[in-house]
Formats: structure tokens, sequence, C-alpha cells
């Protein structure tokens, strides 16, 4: 708020606070993780990339790429955490692991289509159709792994395919076990009302 004189009161910074420290405590064990990181222990620098990210290999797009990244930006940035030692380097490793997940995600190709789409009719009766749709994994490919199958479904009202399910490895309550990619090969589509 300025004064008469022309001051203008700054806001605190918060420097001495409890929240500040752990802020900075936070971004040391940050800084360590990220400096103990070795892109020799990587395949590829996009894999090192998403390892200093924190983004999980499976969740890898453009979007989670940038969203670590100013997340992390924003937990080291100067004003939160003052000059804690190893922090420039650190933005500097962040930098350069953004640049190199963004370079290999913007090559990325789709991968194939399944093969061999059937499907058999569980169920006619109107209101309660259930049809088995079955098929088999695309020709593999280690530059453009299936991380997902999208079923979908065209609705004639609406005049475009509709997302019903999306089939990712995950556990399973009825199999108490967890499904790879492998074994993601069918899926019941059932109409509701």
């Amino acid at each position: 708020r300025a004064s008469m004189s022309g001051a203008v009161a700054a806001p605190a910074t918060g420097g001495g606070s409890p929240e500040h420290a752990q802020r900075e405590q936070a971004a040391q064990h940050e800084v360590k993780r990220m400096l103990g990181i070795q892109k020799s222990a990587y395949p590829t620098q996009a894999h090192w990339g998403l390892a200093l990210l924190g983004v999980a290999r499976g969740d890898a797009n453009l979007a989670c790429v940038q969203r670590a990244y100013r997340t992390k930006m924003k937990s080291l940035h100067p004003d939160r955490v003052g000059d804690a030692p190893g922090v420039d380097r650190a933005m500097e490793l962040l930098r350069e692991a953004k640049l190199c997940c963004e370079r290999a995600l913007s090559h990325e190709r789709p991968p194939g289509a399944p093969r061999s789409l059937r499907y058999e009719v569980l169920c006619a009766t109107s209101g309660s159709r259930r049809v088995r749709l079955r098929w088999s994994a695309p020709e593999v490919d280690s530059e453009s792994p299936v991380r997902r199958y999208i079923i979908a479904a065209m609705d004639p009202a609406y005049g475009r395919a509709l997302t019903v399910a999306i089939l990712e490895p995950d556990y399973s309550e009825e199999l108490k076990r967890f499904v790879p990619m492998e074994e993601l090969d069918s899926y019941i589509l059932e109409e509701q009302e």
C-alpha cells in the first residue's frame, strides 16, 4: 500500500517461517534426487528425462512432461528456496530433461491398429444387448508400444464415435492379480438404457 511519501510496502517473503524452511528442505531433497540420476543408467536420453521429471513411462506425453517441468521448476524457484546449493544445476538438468522428452515425444508414432477384430453376440435382446469383442495385438514395434486400448462405439445421434472404455494394464479385482497389456485382448460391450 502506498503511503503519502510514495513508499510501497514490500510483500513478506517468509524467509524465516517454518513453511519456508520446509520448502527449502523439500527442495534440497529433490535437488539431491535429481543430481543422483545418471544419464548413463538409462537406455535413451528420453528415459533419463522422464526419470528426472518424475513422469512414468506409461504416462509419457507432451502435456505430462510440461506439467511435471512446471511443477518442479516452481518448487525450485529461488524466490521459494533461496540460494540453496545445487538448485542452479538441478534447474539446468530440468531444462535439458524437458527438451529431451519433448524431442522424443514429438517423433513418437502411434502403434498399429489391433488385428483380427471379431465379435460374438452374447445377447441380442433389445435394451440388454451384449457383444464380446476380441482382437490380436498389433505387430510389436519397440518405437511405438501399445499403452492402452480405447473401445469406442459409433453413435448415429451424435454422428461420431463415443469412447466406451479405456483398457490399460491394471490390477483386476475379479482375477485377484495384475493384468498386463499382453492379456488385454477382449471386451464385452453392453447396451444400457
